[in-house]
């Protein structure tokens, strides 16, 4: 982390805010950096190319608003962005411009409640997956569509379903029965576990149950 700071002041960004003397009280012996923030940082200098996971800020200047969304989606990373406005227009075209992969409007940090997939784009993302929700989910489940087309059953229920028909219908009826099976894998073991969900069955008439 000292190098970034180090190699921005080489390239020549303005160092407005310096935290590598922060100290913490009664910790004295600890390793701490305090908030830090650049200044006049061009696109070519290394502590904009490159992602800094540290409090570590680095302010470049544009001339106006679409100079700053090609800015933004030029680069090779694509976590999160923000946008601050008061204009619900540019909040809007923001929006539908940016090319990354969260996107927060007035807000600091956009990421979404825990139960939306979320994640970065580019070689902010690594795999195909991204980390929780829905994408979380289909990370450790395979799944299996099943198509039927079959006689209405006399009896209804589950029970009636297991078992041969003991008498004709009085009329026949095309059903597609669609089964669920996973195979949910865990994130330990890796053993794959079925459960399979049951399907409806027939009822008398050819209505469904």
């Amino acid at each position: 982390m000292l190098g970034y700071i180090e190699a921005g002041v080489a390239a020549g960004a303005k160092l407005v805010v310096d935290g590598r003397a922060h100290r913490v009280d009664g910790h004295e012996k600890g390793f701490f950096l305090g908030g830090t923030l650049f200044d006049n940082v061009s696109t070519d200098m290394k502590i904009y190319r490159e992602e800094i996971f540290g409090p570590v800020l680095c302010v470049v200047r544009v001339p106006d608003f679409a100079s700053a969304v090609e800015l933004i989606n030029v680069n090779q990373f694509a976590n999160g962005v923000s946008l601050f406005t008061s204009d619900g227009g540019i909040a809007r075209a923001f929006s539908r411009q940016i090319q990354i992969g969260m996107v927060g409007i007035n807000v600091p940090i956009p990421v979404p409640m825990a139960w939306h997939s979320f994640g970065g784009w580019k070689k902010s993302l690594f795999g195909d997956h991204h980390a929780y929700g829905e994408e979380g989910v289909r990370f450790y489940t395979r799944y299996c569509g099943s198509t039927r087309a079959t006689r209405a059953s006399c009896s209804a229920g589950l029970t009636a379903s297991r078992r041969a028909p003991s008498s004709p219908c009085r009329s026949l009826s095309s059903a597609h029965d669609v089964g669920l099976r996973r195979r949910s894998r865990s994130p330990s073991r890796g053993t794959p576990k079925a459960s399979i969900k049951p399907v409806a069955a027939c009822g008398p008439a050819g209505k469904n149950d």
